[in-house]
């Protein structure tokens, strides 16, 4: 079997934005298959280190939604906390 190599020349912030939708693209997909598995989560709050897990980032990436309002936790007092209900819509809406 041909193996066939085709190499392209980006400019820096086109292959920023390409990477940006592969990764974005993906994050969809991972986030959508967690949500479809047929387990649903009894619990109506979750941990910051539940949420992570649950979604497979890391606590940092959590903040960065946060920051971005992609995922708002809800504080109780020092504790954070994030509704799993709200864990579903905020990527229902990406699945649209």
């Amino acid at each position: 079997m041909t193996e066939i190599k085709i190499l392209t020349a980006y400019r820096s912030d086109e292959f920023d934005e390409l990477l940006s939708r592969c990764i974005q693209s993906a994050i969809k997909l991972e986030v959508n298959r967690i949500l479809d598995s047929p387990r649903e989560s009894t619990k109506a709050f979750l941990t910051r280190a539940e949420v992570a897990k649950e979604l497979n980032v890391s606590l940092p990436t959590l903040n960065a939604w946060e920051k971005a309002n992609i995922l708002i936790p809800v504080r109780m007092g020092t504790r954070v906390r994030y509704r799993a209900e709200d864990i579903r819509s905020a990527f229902a809406k990406s699945k649209k």
